[in-house]
């Protein structure tokens, strides 16, 4: 008997570690055999989850619009069964796709309210994953000082939790944030 739902879940996996690695075909194809699986399993939540991870490696890729469609999809699905963690998950996932699009004023607005939802359902990784997404596109506005105080934050939570990826990933923004003030 195959297990769809395992399957899913390891494609799913897969295409997350590919897409951190930069192999964005492999990723993408892992991706698209999750949602497959989760399809056969019959399981809206998983193939949502599935296709909001479709939707991150299609912005890491650049496809900035098919990344919205599709995190939008994932929302819906998510907000249909009552999954409101999905649903601030996926909302994160939309506001970075949204920034890749040009829409950066919805994207601040939309991770703020991701901050507020993470805070509320007791989701730190959320939490922190957003200060930092937060703090990336206020860095690139030229808002260095906020940039800096929720790339400190997104660190301290990471930390918290032993998440050393993140840790690296926010040391890295917070050498790019420190670099124009070193030269001032």
């Amino acid at each position: 008997m195959r297990n769809e739902r395992g399957i899913a879940e390891s494609h799913h996996n897969l295409g997350i570690v590919f897409r951190d690695q930069g192999k964005l075909t492999e990723a993408l194809s892992a991706a698209d055999d999750a949602v497959r699986e989760a399809t056969h399993a019959e399981d809206a939540s998983l193939r949502a989850q599935a296709i909001a991870g479709r939707a991150e490696i299609r912005m890491t890729g650049g496809d900035a619009e098919l990344a919205i469609r599709e995190a939008r999809l994932a929302i819906e699905v998510h907000r249909g069964l009552r999954d409101h963690v999905r649903v601030a998950e996926d909302q994160r996932i939309l506001a970075n796709a949204l920034a890749a699009g040009g829409n950066v004023d919805e994207a601040i607005a939309l991770l703020n309210e991701v901050m507020t939802q993470a805070e509320a359902f007791e989701r730190p990784l959320l939490l922190g994953s957003a200060q930092r997404d937060l703090a990336r596109l206020a860095f690139g506005r030229g808002q260095t000082d906020l940039a800096q105080d929720l790339a400190q934050r997104a660190r301290g939570v990471f930390v918290r939790l032993g998440a050393r990826v993140e840790v690296e990933k926010v040391d890295q923004l917070l050498g790019r944030i420190a670099a124009p003030l070193r030269l001032s």
